[in-house]
């Protein structure tokens, strides 16, 4: 909803932790795989996507496929976090954002993993034929962008 709105997105100046999200249809891939072959029993394995990117290409590659330029202004976290607006204005900025190693999961599971742009394409079809309600992490949008309009110094 931040990117279709044409307002910028806060994201914390520092650190920019990088993302290495999971589709939902490669678990249940993995689930099933587990099921039927039984390959990965009683072993831990990471289940995460190929690519490794970082807040500003995830965000410009969603952009892309709305039609829409990501618009990504920095603030302190310190300021985004006094104001209440963490996590919501940024959800893929926090300190629980890590880059799990598939690598085991593709090699001992055979694991094959759905590219970064194909899944959020059809996520984004899905959910343009079936738009969700205004998220509870919506409702403070305007004081977001109150914030920069108000603000001298944020970075």
């Amino acid at each position: 909803m931040r990117l279709k709105d044409g307002g910028p997105i806060l994201a914390p100046s520092t650190p920019n932790y990088p993302l290495r999200h999971v589709y939902a249809d490669d678990v249940v891939t993995a689930i099933l795989k587990l099921i039927d072959t039984g390959i990965g029993k009683g072993q831990t394995y990471n289940i995460s996507q190929d690519e490794t990117v970082p807040l500003d290409e995830f965000l410009a590659t969603l952009g892309g496929i709305l039609g829409v330029e990501a618009q990504v202004v920095r603030v302190r976290r310190d300021t985004l976090e006094a104001n209440g607006f963490l996590p919501d204005c940024s959800p893929f900025s926090e300190r629980w954002m890590s880059e799990l190693d598939n690598t085991r999961s593709k090699t001992e599971f055979g694991m094959t993993y759905t590219p970064l742009r194909d899944y959020l394409e059809k996520i984004v079809a899905f959910y343009a034929e079936n738009p969700p309600p205004k998220p509870a992490s919506y409702h403070r949008r305007r004081a977001e962008l109150l914030l920069l309009e108000h603000s001298e110094s944020l970075v």
